[in-house]
């Protein structure tokens, strides 16, 4: 399963109830790439992101094409600033 994962770093610090609009903005970077079975975004004691998420793709096939995919976008919607 470890081939299948990968790590996304430098996301937003979004409180507990903006993940899921995170966890959204991940798999419609992912879905031309390849199927997102899991996205884990851990949480600091505060209920906050902690700058990063582990997205489990169904293949480690596009894991080269995955990593370009979420290099080329960035997640300014979901910028805690904007809140």
């Amino acid at each position: 399963i470890r081939e299948r994962l990968v790590l996304v770093e430098n996301i937003p610090a979004l409180p507990r109830e903006r993940c899921p609009e995170l966890v959204s903005a991940l798999r419609r970077v992912l879905t031309d790439v390849s199927r997102v079975v899991d996205v884990f975004v851990p949480l600091t004691d505060a209920h906050v992101a902690k700058g990063y998420a582990i997205v489990e793709l169904l293949s480690n096939e596009r894991i080269a094409d995955a990593l370009k995919a979420l290099s080329q976008h960035k997640l300014k919607e979901l910028d805690p600033k904007a809140i």
